[in-house]
């Protein structure tokens, strides 16, 4: 008997009894875990974390795994690859689980490593290929990233591909996974293939790919108008095969567009004047309609961050503006720039040399993306092929494959490897040109898919500007004093700059805990200030700090006809503060021994009350971007979005840029707050969701079907792959062909027939949502049929009738996997039925 021992906490503990059931599966980027399946006529002392070694790697058990009790104990247990602990980890960056983070692929993966290694040891950087920088940001509604989410970002997003190596806990980070061999596949009898499976594709082989880049930089008269990078003629293709017709798809490099790469040559003494001596062109007059001259900084303290400029061409220099996050103003004494930072301009119309390389860089990616794609390939491999040519594979390998019937003779990868423990050179190989970054979170896919449409939405937003600089053009032309008086207080009817700064330093805080209440108990006399702290990001004690603890305060004796100024009476030695009312103002710098900072001022007594307005902070006035702390409208229009439109207190979303198809309103809708959903044809309202729950307007009513259904392979788990063989004898076994011998038509007897509940669209379809699928009767809350492959037949006396292609006794089949009910697989299984 076969036996493997099993570990916990470095002790040895039991012997569990393996066969051929007990699998190992490595794939390329994805799954690497064995699979046991054992049984005993006793429990076996099995607990999660106990772990197995395999050459010289530790496969640990991190989920509960299947015990049944029958006649025997049966056990069905995942032992997985140490790389299983990248997913518990979260991914952060001084702490936040949200960044964005710009490096090369070894920084990220440092960065990595450094993660896993705070709760967990041993984990390193192992080869890793030299790429230019980028910035990358791990941002997913709150969530954060795994550790291996995060992995799979990183390779994807530089073109590269991760694997593990010595104890698995080695991340390698390269071109590709895996090497070339010089093992050869092919079909016949010691050639080393016993069966080739050919799998389908996702979608056709295109013959022809269309190409194009970002759209920084892009002027409005590029290419008659063409909004992104493209080339001459615009595609690759291939010239057609007989009888082939033409197929052809797109795809866009964002992070490819006119741009020079300098490098600062010097820096002011304030951080904030760069100079690169090797500019050569004038920025001046060349920034792009609609847009702003901005510089985005390649490496250095502020990689992945973007400036509004100003520039001096006899100097060859370029002035910063100051960008702001989280209150938090860059550059500062901890990020600013230094000699040697690499960086290139946006918004700007680039010399036609640039826009040439750009082109030219384009077209060469479009061609290395341009290959003929191939359907995965599933190869069942001779066990005597391997053994007496001491072969042996792993995923991201390369091998050639050969077989003449089906016109293959060419070096593919090995996406996924597996063979029982006890027999490794009994393989079964998925071979395929394409592999997949697996996200293992479904956050993080559904922030892909939000990320994909956002992507469409983009280019009409893109439209709608292009068209509004044209209009501001006019516009610009044609402003005009109708009153005539306006000359005796200003010259200038209409002012323009690079940008506007509004507010003073001393007023650049935040509170914390704080809450002012003017017209306490109905008095508009009486104010009141709870304590907290204020926050200053300009002034600070030196070697105390910049955080002061602001007493409460109360004032309840103002005048009625009076303003007042309101302040914080901040001490310059220790780290307390008092509030100020006051009907005269005062400055930073009227009291000695303190810093007076305004916060804003409260009005009279108006119609019985006190208004207050506060004026601390900052707004930056930019192009096309305003960066402030608080926006107060009556009404806000968006592309596709509007708040407060014809005085509705609601947000409305659109389903359209001109905004004639109400897709959603979200506020108070006839004095009720409410969230309705319109149809986007008809423009009627689908459901509301209020207080009372949701009601559906358009309901659909719950409703049941019969489907007669064939089980042609049980299944255990639901990550059991399909035994083609068995459900190939199954099909057979329940098919027959009609009309006799030289038919060319068949079908499939049922032996049951199934109920399948549809839970509609309705008040109770949230409740009935876990009913839905199939069941054994028309009882939702009975038991779902079996878990398993099946075919839908039809029900007798109608079954469902299936035609041979070739009319040469061979069928395809539609096989559904399902589990818990519900259809979670489909896959088509050749099969030849004869009379």
């Amino acid at each position: 008997m076969n036996e493997i021992q099993l570990y916990r906490n470095g002790a040895a503990t039991i012997l569990l009894p393996i066969d051929e059931n007990t699998v190992y599966f490595d794939e390329c980027m994805g799954r690497f875990d064995i699979t046991v399946k054992a049984v005993s006529p006793t429990p076996l002392d099995i607990k999660m974390d106990d772990y197995l070694e395999y050459n010289g790697v530790r496969f640990s058990i991190n989920m509960p795994f299947q015990l049944v009790r029958g006649s025997v104990f049966s056990y069905n247990i995942v032992f997985e690859h140490p790389s299983r602990a990248l997913s518990d980890i979260i991914f952060k960056h001084v702490g936040a689980i949200e960044f964005s983070f710009f490096g090369t692929p070894r920084e990220f993966i440092e960065l990595l490593v450094n993660n896993m290694n705070v709760d967990d040891s041993g984990w390193t950087l192992g080869k890793c290929d030299d790429v230019e920088p980028m910035a990358i940001e791990f941002i997913s509604s709150g969530n954060g990233y795994t550790c291996r989410a995060a992995l799979s970002t990183i390779a994807q997003s530089f073109g590269l591909e991760f694997w593990f190596s010595g104890s698995g806990k080695t991340i390698n980070l390269t071109k590709q996974a895996g090497e070339k061999t010089n093992i050869d596949f092919e079909h016949g009898r010691g050639k080393g293939l016993y069966s080739v499976e050919v799998g389908s594709t996702d979608s056709p082989l295109y013959n022809r790919i269309i190409g194009y880049g970002g759209t920084e930089n892009i002027g409005i008269d590029y290419r008659n108008g063409a909004t992104r990078l493209t080339f001459d003629p615009g595609y690759i293709e291939r010239p057609l095969l007989p009888g082939e017709r033409r197929r052809e798809t797109s795809i866009i490099f964002e992070d490819i567009f006119p741009e020079r790469t300098g490098t600062v040559t010097d820096v002011s003494v304030d951080r904030f004047t760069l100079t690169d001596t090797s500019i050569d062109f004038d920025l001046n007059g060349n920034a792009i309609e609609g847009e702003t001259a901005k510089v985005m900084f390649k490496s250095g303290m502020l990689g992945g961050r973007t400036f509004d400029i100003s520039y001096n061409h006899s100097s060859r220099s370029f002035r910063l503006t100051p960008a702001v996050e989280n209150g938090y103003s860059f550059p500062n004494e901890f990020f600013y720039p230094v000699v040697g930072d690499k960086y290139s301009f946006v918004g700007i119309y680039q010399p036609k040399s640039y826009v040439d390389n750009a082109e030219g860089r384009l077209k060469k990616a479009v061609e290395d993306s341009f290959r003929k794609e191939r359907p995965p390939y599933r190869v069942e491999i001779d066990e005597k092929y391997m053994r007496e040519n001491g072969f042996s594979l792993k995923s991201g390998d390369r091998v050639r494959l050969k077989d003449s019937a089906l016109g293959i003779d060419d070096i593919i990868r090995v996406t996924s490897v597996s063979f029982p423990l006890v027999n490794p050179h009994k393989c079964t190989v998925v071979i395929s040109d394409k592999l997949t970054y697996h996200q293992d979170v479904q956050f993080v896919i559904e922030q892909e898919k939000v990320k994909d449409e956002v992507k469409v939405v983009d280019k009409s937003v893109t439209e709608f500007n292009r068209n509004q600089s044209y209009a501001m053009k006019q516009f610009r032309n044609m402003v005009f004093d109708p009153d005539g008086g306006l000359s005796e207080t200003l010259q200038v009817l209409m002012i323009e700059a690079m940008a506007g700064v509004f507010g003073a330093e001393s007023q650049n805080f935040d509170l914390q805990g704080v809450f002012i209440k003017a017209n306490v108990d109905g008095n508009p006399n009486k104010i009141t200030f709870t304590s907290g702290k204020l926050i200053h990001y300009k002034y600070e004690i030196p070697e105390v700090g910049n955080v002061w603890n602001m007493a409460a305060f109360m004032e309840n004796s103002l005048v009625p006809g009076t303003p007042y100024y309101i302040s914080a009476k901040c001490s310059r030695t220790e780290l307390t503060g008092t509030w100020m009312v006051s009907a005269e103002p005062f400055g930073v710098d009227d009291f000695h021994g303190f810093w007076n900072f305004n916060l804003g001022v409260i009005s009279s007594v108006i119609d019985g009350q006190r208004f207050t307005n506060i004026t601390k902070g900052f707004t930056y006035i930019t192009g096309g971007q305003i960066q402030t702390e608080r926006l107060i409208a009556q009404l806000l229009k968006l592309p596709y979005i509007t708040i407060g439109k014809n005085g509705r207190n609601a947000i409305e979303i659109w389903y359209d840029l001109a905004q004639t198809k109400l897709a959603v309103t979200l506020g108070l809708v006839n004095g009720k707050p409410q969230m309705i959903w319109y149809d986007e044809q008809t423009g009627q309202e689908i459901w509301n969701a209020s207080k009372n729950g949701i009601v559906y307007v358009t309901s659909v009513s719950e409703s049941w079907r019969d489907e007669g259904m064939l089980l042609v392979q049980s299944l255990s788990t639901s990550g059991q792959e399909a035994d083609l063989s068995t459900i190939r004898a199954n099909i057979q076994f329940n098919a027959s062909k009609i009309g006799g011998a030289a038919s060319s038509t068949m079908e499939i007897k049922s032996d049951f027939i199934a109920k399948y509940y549809d839970p509609g669209n309705n008040n109770e379809t949230e409740a009935n949502s876990v009913y839905e699928g199939y069941h054994n009767t028309n009882v939702k809350t009975d038991p779902f049929i079996a878990n398993g492959y099946y075919v839908i037949t039809g029900i007798s006396p109608n079954f469902d009738t299936y035609a041979s292609p070739n009319n040469d006794n061979n069928f395809q089949v539609m096989v559904l996997k399902i589990w818990s009910g519900k259809l979670v697989d489909t896959l088509t299984v050749d099969v030849m039925v004869a009379w």
